[in-house]
C-alpha cells in the first residue's frame, strides 16, 4: 500500500509541476496593463479561426470579429481582457467559450508569409469610414476586420454581396471574390473570411431594401 501511495503522490507532483510549466510564461506578465499599441495573442479554443494577432489601437480599443464595436482594452490585464472578450462571445455565438490573451509573439502566427508582410487596402462603399485601412505587420488581417475597422455597415448596405478585388503582381490578371458578410460575422462562418493582402480593394455596394 505503500508503493501505491508514493507513485500516486508522484503523479500529482508531476502533473502539478506541468501545469505550473506550462503557466509559467503567462504568470509572469499576469499583472501586465495593457497599452496602446500593444500586439496580443488571443486564442478562443473553441473556434481556433478567432485565434490570431490582434493590436490594441491608438484609441485603447480592440477589435475584434462578431464584437462590432470592439473592446476597451487599454488599462487591463491579460486576464481581464480575455474574461471581456469571453462575455461578449457568449452573448450571441458560444454557450460557453475558453479565451486567453498573451502577449504577441511571432512563433504564434502560422498564417502563409504573403499575409504578413503588410501593406494597405482600400475601401469604398458602404461603409462608416472610407478610404485606406493598414495591415500591420506580422498580422493576419481578413476581410471581415477590415469592415470593422471601418466602422462597419451602413444601414443600406448590402451585407450579402462585398465584392473583394485583387490584382496578381505575377499575371496582372484581376480577381473578384464575392463574400457574404451575414455568413461570416452574424452567422460565424468564418472559413469563408478571406485574409487580405497589400493593395486588395474591398467593395460594399447598396442595397435598394434594409433587410
Amino acid at each position: 500500500m505503500n508503493k501505491i501511495a508514493k507513485i500516486l503522490s508522484f503523479l500529482s507532483l508531476t502533473l502539478v509541476c506541468l501545469f505550473c510549466s506550462s503557466n509559467h510564461t503567462f504568470a509572469i506578465d499576469s499583472t501586465y496593463v495593457i497599452k496602446s499599441g500593444d500586439k496580443l495573442t488571443i486564442r478562443v479554443a473553441e473556434q481556433e479561426t478567432l485565434s490570431g494577432a490582434y493590436t490594441v489601437y491608438s484609441d485603447g480599443v480592440l477589435e475584434f470579429p462578431h464584437i462590432p464595436d470592439g473592446i476597451w482594452a487599454k488599462g487591463l490585464t491579460y486576464g481581464e481582457l480575455a474574461e471581456k472578450i469571453k462575455e461578449k462571445l457568449e452573448e450571441d455565438l458560444f454557450y460557453h467559450a475558453t479565451v486567453k490573451v498573451t502577449p504577441y509573439r511571432k512563433s504564434d502566427v502560422t498564417q502563409n508569409s504573403q499575409s504578413l508582410k503588410g501593406g494597405i487596402v482600400y475601401v469604398h462603399g458602404m461603409v462608416n469610414r472610407t478610404g485606406v485601412v493598414e495591415i500591420p505587420k506580422g498580422e493576419v488581417l481578413t476581410a471581415s476586420k477590415v469592415i470593422i475597422r471601418c466602422g462597419g455597415f451602413k444601414d443600406f448596405a448590402n451585407r450579402r454581396g462585398i465584392k473583394l478585388i485583387r490584382k496578381s503582381p505575377a499575371t496582372g490578371k484581376t480577381e473578384t471574390i464575392v463574400l457574404n458578410m451575414i455568413n461570416i460575422i452574424h452567422k460565424g462562418r468564418l472559413d469563408e473570411d478571406v485574409p487580405v493582402q497589400d493593395g486588395d480593394m474591398i467593395v460594399v455596394p447598396e442595397q435598394f431594401f434594409n433587410f
